[in-house]
């Protein structure tokens, strides 16, 4: 069985709206996520699950999702109380192609 990490990127969170995108000392917070889990994964099991075009565009304008070959999995936000099994199904899949 292959072990992934997904790393939950969502933007309309109530307590932090924008959180994934907070700016600490010149990196985004979902930066700092992915480059600690690089400590324990190589880059092709790492997955950020969005809700969001903005994360994507956000991390595209920067180069860092090409730079690092992160993968981006999105999900719907009316979907809240299933997005995890949303995730998942939709990681299935990409897993099932390489």
């Amino acid at each position: 069985m292959k072990s992934i990490i997904v790393i939950p990127a969502r933007m309309q969170s109530s307590r932090l709206p924008g959180k994934p995108l907070i700016d600490i000392n010149g990196q985004t917070l979902l930066q700092r996520t992915y480059n600690q889990c690089l400590k324990a994964f190589p880059r092709e099991c790492i997955y950020v699950a969005t809700d969001d075009v903005q994360i994507e565009k956000d991390i595209e304008r920067e180069k860092f999702l090409k730079y690092n070959g992160i993968r981006t999995v999105r999900f719907t936000n009316e979907q809240v109380l299933n997005q995890t099994q949303e995730v998942l199904s939709n990681l299935r899949r990409i897993i099932n192609k390489t």
